[in-house]
């Protein structure tokens, strides 16, 4: 149309120079070659959209990322997929979600980068149009807002699996599970909605606890596994408990139920795209560092589960209360990651 195709700012680099001749390479996010001062156009691009107060990295949009598919499902729910449908079945489903987010990411990719887009709204309104964009980011939104709930509560399960584990004291906050996560879960909802409210920019720090936080955590739930790591068991939980022909498909639906929200937040690189110094390099890497490092990830997980006990000792919350060097390591971190990783949820 206007822009013979192009986005506005690549428009202005027309077959690698700028319409004064110079050589750019605008789409990798680096500086032209030239002698002499600024040209126009130059001046023009990064004034229209912003690209000198560009500050994150491609880091910070991969740590972005994964801060949001990362989070108590994993601490919580993955010893439940071992037993009930075996070790093999679960790394099968984990790579055929590994395989669609990776599609899923060369697709965003290839549209995300056609362009300067700063939000998943934008995106999706520039490629699908005002009506089916606007629709699908409102899906978009009130599916990430539904995620974010599920992991508070799963932060609050944490607490109360932690309290039921002790021999002395009540079992849970107030009258039930069931009202723990409705008082202690909304509470923190609204809590993280006035920080984001009045500081939106305290996301960034949050994230960079967060992520630390996430990785004690792993470091110290994968280091109690592993204390009881042992092939016998390891073989024992290799198939599902009933057999391979009982995975009809209410087992599969369980498992895909979990396991693909784990890759969740694809879009949180496209959202950060206004920010980052780099937005056509820095987005596929960060879509497809996440997704493949989560795939590699949980595996590294399910395995190391299903190695820590064999069948009919295993329970579903074995990964979390027998973290290393004590439990309420694993339980403080997954209320944390639950809580904090939501920061960026629904994205911006």
């Amino acid at each position: 149309g206007r822009y013979g195709g192009r986005s506005p700012a690549r428009a202005l680099f027309v077959g690698g120079k700028s319409r004064s001749g110079t050589k750019a390479s605008f789409g990798s996010g680096r500086a032209p070659i030239r002698a002499g001062p600024p040209s126009a156009p130059l001046i023009l691009a990064r004034s229209s959209f912003g690209m000198s107060k560009r500050g994150l990295s491609t880091f910070d949009a991969f740590m972005t990322t994964c801060e949001t598919m990362w989070g108590v499902i994993i601490f919580l729910k993955f010893g439940g997929l071992v037993i009930s449908s075996g070790l093999l079945v679960t790394l099968a489903v984990i790579a055929t979600c590994t395989a669609v987010q990776v599609l899923n990411s060369l697709a965003c990719s290839a549209v995300a980068t056609n362009g300067l887009h700063s939000g998943a709204y934008q995106l999706l309104v520039a490629n699908l149009g005002t009506t089916w964009g606007t629709a699908t980011s409102l899906l978009y939104y009130l599916g990430m807002s539904a995620l974010a709930t599920v992991e508070i509560c799963g932060a609050v399960e944490a607490v109360d699996a932690g309290l039921e584990a002790e021999a002395w004291g009540p079992d849970v906050v107030t009258e039930s599970q069931y009202y723990d996560e409705g008082v202690l879960g909304s509470a923190a909802l609204v809590l993280l909605a006035l920080l984001r409210g009045f500081n939106s920019h305290a996301v960034h720090v949050i994230g960079v606890v967060v992520i630390v936080v996430l990785l004690l955590t792993l470091a110290s739930t994968l280091a109690g596994a592993l204390r009881t790591f042992s092939l016998s068991s390891l073989q024992s939980n290799l198939l599902p408990p009933r057999g391979e022909d009982a995975m009809g498909y209410t087992e599969l639906s369980y498992l895909f139920t979990f396991i693909y929200p784990c890759f969740a937040g694809l879009f949180q690189s496209v959202n950060k795209a206004a920010e980052l110094r780099t937005p056509y390099v820095s987005v596929p890497r960060a879509m497809l560092g996440a997704v493949l490092f989560t795939g590699i990830g949980l595996s590294l997980i399910v395995v190391a589960i299903a190695a820590s006990a064999p069948r009919g000792e295993l329970s579903e919350t074995d990964f979390l209360l027998h973290a290393f060097p004590s439990k309420y390591v694993g339980l403080g971190g997954t209320v944390v990651v639950g809580i904090g990783s939501r920061g960026p949820c629904p994205p911006a």
